[in-house]
C-alpha cells in the first residue's frame, strides 16, 4: 500500500524511520510515497532523509489536497498540530484514504466527533499512532497487573519533570520540541493532551476505564507550568500524575504502584524499565518482568500486537529507536486492520475515550471540581462532515 505523511516535523521524521526499518525487516505492507509540510523546505528536507534511510522515490508536496486528490496513494499518516488533526483526518477519510492519526486523536470530543462521522461515512481504517502501550514491558505489565501478581490494584502515582523545548534524537539526527506545544488553541494542553494523552491510554490498558477525574494547574512566570491530574478508576483504584515544566536539561521521572500483595517502581517515563518489582518479599529487575512476557506471551495471544518485524524483543525501549518505542507497531497493526479487515487495536472509540478523559481534566482544572467521564453521552457540537 502507497503511504503518504502529512507533517514534516520530529514525528514526521520518526513516522519515516519507523516505515523504513519495517521494510528493511521485510514487512513491506506500506512504500512511504510522498510527504508533505506547509514549509516546503521541510518537506523536501524529509523527503531527502527518508530517501537516505532506505525509502525509494519519495515525493516533496507543500499541499495535503494534492496528496488527497492522488488516487494512487491508499492511506495518509496525519503528524500535524493536535488542532489540524480531525480537519485534515475527516479529509483524508472523505477522499478515501485509511488514515492514522498521531495521539491524541484530536483536541476535542466535538471534533473526535467528527472523525467518527467521516470513518463511518468513508467506510476506511482510522487509527491511532499510540505507540506507548505497543512497549513491550508496558504490555508486560499489563499481564502482571491481569494475572493479580501483586494483587488487587491499589494506587499509582507518577512524577514526570522535563521541558516542551527539550532536544531529542530520532534515529540518527537531533530535533527539538515543537513549538506549538506551549500554544492551548493548537495543543489543547502539552500536559493534559501532549503528555497526558499517553499517561490516559496507558493507566486505562493496564487498569481499567476512568470514571472521574481532578486537576489542578498552576504557573511559575508565565512559563513553568504544574499540573496535578488525579483518576479514579472503575475498580476503585485511584491514580495521581504529576507534570512538571523544568528548563531544558532537566529531566526526572518516578512511577510507582502498589497492589494489595506487591508493588513496581520505574525511573522510565515511557515504560517499565529501570526499576524494581516487589512480589512475595522478592525484588527482582523489571527488566526480568519484561524478558519472561516476551519469551511466554508473543508466540501466543500478543503476537497480533507485536508481529515478528515490528518491534525489537529486548527488555529496554529507547526513544530514538522507532522499534523498541511502538511506532513500528502502530504501523503493524494499522497494516492488519487494513488487509484483515478487523478494527486497530486503538480506533476510534480508544482515542475518543483517552479525549473525552483528557477534556473532563482541562474542565476540571477550569471550574475546580471533581468531573465524571460519561461515556454514553456523545458530543453533537460538530456540525456536518464534508470535503
Amino acid at each position: 500500500m502507497r503511504i503518504a505523511i502529512i507533517g514534516c516535523g520530529s514525528m514526521g521524521l520518526r513516522h519515516s524511520v519507523a516505515l523504513a526499518e519495517l521494510r528493511k525487516r521485510g514487512l513491506t505492507d506500506f512504500e512511504l510515497v510522498a510527504v508533505c509540510d506547509i514549509d516546503e523546505s521541510r518537506a523536501s528536507e524529509l523527503a531527502f532523509h527518508s530517501e537516505k534511510i532506505g525509502h525509494q522515490s519519495v515525493a516533496a508536496q507543500s499541499s495535503y489536497e494534492r496528496i488527497l486528490d492522488d488516487h494512487s496513494i491508499d492511506a495518509v499518516s496525519v503528524v500535524l498540530p493536535t488542532w489540524l488533526h480531525h480537519i485534515v483526518g475527516c479529509e483524508a477519510l472523505l477522499a478515501g484514504k485509511h488514515t492514522i492519526i498521531e495521539k491524541p486523536l484530536a483536541i476535542s470530543p466535538a471534533a473526535s466527533s467528527m472523525l467518527r462521522k467521516a470513518a463511518e461515512r468513508s467506510n476506511r481504517v482510522l487509527a491511532v499512532a499510540e505507540n506507548y502501550r505497543r512497549i513491550p514491558s508496558n504490555r508486560a505489565f499489563r499481564s502482571l497487573v491481569g494475572q493479580r501478581k501483586c494483587g488487587t490494584p491499589l494506587s499509582m502515582f507518577v512524577q514526570r519533570v522535563a521541558s516542551p523545548d527539550e532536544s531529542y534524537k530520532v534515529g540518527d539526527r537531533i530535533v527539538k520540541g515543537a513549538s506549538w506545544y506551549r500554544e492551548p488553541a493548537k495543543a489543547g494542553s502539552y500536559h493534559v493532551f501532549e503528555l497526558g494523552a499517553h499517561e490516559i491510554d496507558l493507566q486505562q490498558f493496564w487498569f481499567g476505564p476512568i470514571v472521574s477525574v481532578t486537576g489542578t494547574e498552576r504557573t511559575i512566570d508565565g512559563v513553568h507550568n504544574r499540573t496535578l491530574i488525579q483518576m479514579q478508576f472503575a475498580s476503585g483504584m485511584l491514580s495521581q500524575v504529576a507534570f512538571v515544566d523544568s528548563t531544558t536539561k532537566v529531566e526526572f521521572t518516578r512511577r510507582r504502584f502498589t497492589g494489595t500483595q506487591g508493588m513496581a517502581f520505574s525511573r522510565c517515563w515511557h515504560a517499565w524499565q529501570d526499576g524494581e518489582l516487589f512480589v512475595d518479599g522478592v525484588t527482582t529487575p523489571l527488566e526480568e518482568m519484561t524478558e519472561s512476557y516476551l519469551r511466554s506471551a508473543i508466540a501466543e495471544n500478543e503476537a497480533r500486537f507485536l508481529p515478528d518485524g515490528s518491534f525489537e524483543p529486548v527488555p529496554f525501549s529507547d526513544p530514538t529507536n522507532p522499534l523498541t518505542y511502538g511506532v513500528g507497531a502502530a504501523y503493524a497493526d494499522f497494516a492488519a486492520a487494513i488487509q484483515r479487515p478487523r478494527n486497530p487495536e486503538i480506533g476510534i472509540d480508544e482515542g475518543s475515550d483517552v479525549v473525552a478523559v483528557g477534556d473532563a481534566i482541562l474542565t476540571s482544572i477550569a471550574e475546580q471540581r471533581t468531573v465524571s467521564i460519561d461515556r454514553n453521552a456523545r458530543d453533537t457540537r460538530d456540525g456536518k462532515v464534508g470535503r
